[in-house]
């Protein structure tokens, strides 16, 4: 988990381009598993983690996540944290979690930004599993950042339950945002921490 100083800090990097990657850019950790942020500077969203939660993926409503009691996991042990994994053969993107096959995330027909259930690969026929770019943190402490179809992201105003106002994310490649959506960055950072078992 990061502290509020390390996330100020990668947010500093915002005003920099990030330059191609090379594999001497990249620190040693496992440079696909990072978690996100959004990055909009002077907005409400500036700084919010990117969580995923109800098959969709949110700022200010946290991360929803389930571990079976029954299982050979420590419940106690796993992460709540929202974790990607990034596959760049295939451009595809995943939730990282213990649960066996994985939870790809996709773009739904309606541009939101969702990701499939545990045990469920299906994707319905509208939605779009690529093509997802990444680039990751850089060694020197550069913010890595997320794309979908060369395009960014926003952040549009949703009734969740959570304090305050939170927000469901689409893809700026696939849906025409209203005018009180707010369009952001998403920049990354290296996870190597606990992950949940999956997410619900």
């Amino acid at each position: 988990m990061f502290t509020k100083t390390a996330i100020l800090s990668l947010l500093a990097s915002f005003a920099v381009a990030a330059p191609t990657s090379t594999s001497a850019d990249v620190p040693a950790d496992n440079p696909n598993v990072f978690s996100g942020f959004a990055v909009k500077s002077g907005s409400a969203i500036q700084g919010y983690s990117i969580n995923a939660n109800s098959l969709k993926f949110n700022l200010n409503n946290g991360t929803k996540t389930y571990c079976p009691p029954n299982s050979n996991v420590v419940c106690s042990l796993v992460g709540t944290t929202t974790v990607f994994l990034y596959r760049p053969e295939s451009k595809s993107l995943f939730l990282d979690g213990i649960v066996a096959g994985g939870q790809q995330v996709y773009v739904a027909g309606d541009g939101s930004l969702s990701f499939t259930g545990a045990h469920s690969g299906a994707l319905l026929d509208s939605s779009s599993a690529t093509p997802f770019e990444y680039s990751p943190q850089k060694a020197n402490g550069d913010a890595g950042y997320v794309t979908f179809d060369g395009k960014s992201f926003t952040a549009c105003p949703a009734d969740l339950g959570s304090d305050g106002t939170s927000y469901l994310i689409y893809a700026l490649a696939r849906t025409e945002p209203t005018s009180t959506c707010i369009a952001f960055r998403f920049q990354t950072a290296l996870y190597d921490g606990a992950v949940p078992y999956q997410y619900e």
